[in-house]
C-alpha cells in the first residue's frame, strides 16, 4: 500500500476522516463544536490549506486505484 502526498486537488479524499474525527469531538464536547460546513465548502477550505507552502497531507492508494484522483 503506497503512501503518497495528496495534492490540493485531492483534498476531497480527506472528508471521510474529517467527518469521523469531528463526530468523535462532537460526541464528547458538543457545546464546543458548531455544525460543519457542507462537503464542498470543506473540500475547498482544505484545498486552500494544502496549497500553502509546507502544508502536507498523506494518503494511501488502494490496489487498483488511480494516482490522479
Amino acid at each position: 500500500m503506497p503512501v503518497r502526498q495528496l495534492l490540493p486537488a485531492q483534498a476531497h479524499r480527506l472528508l471521510p476522516l474529517l467527518h469521523q474525527v469531528y463526530d468523535l469531538h462532537l460526541a464528547h464536547q458538543p457545546a464546543r463544536y458548531a455544525t460543519l460546513p457542507d462537503d464542498r465548502q470543506m473540500a475547498a477550505h482544505m484545498q486552500t490549506g494544502l496549497s500553502m507552502p509546507d502544508v502536507y497531507a498523506l494518503g494511501y492508494l488502494q490496489s487498483g486505484a488511480q494516482t490522479t484522483t
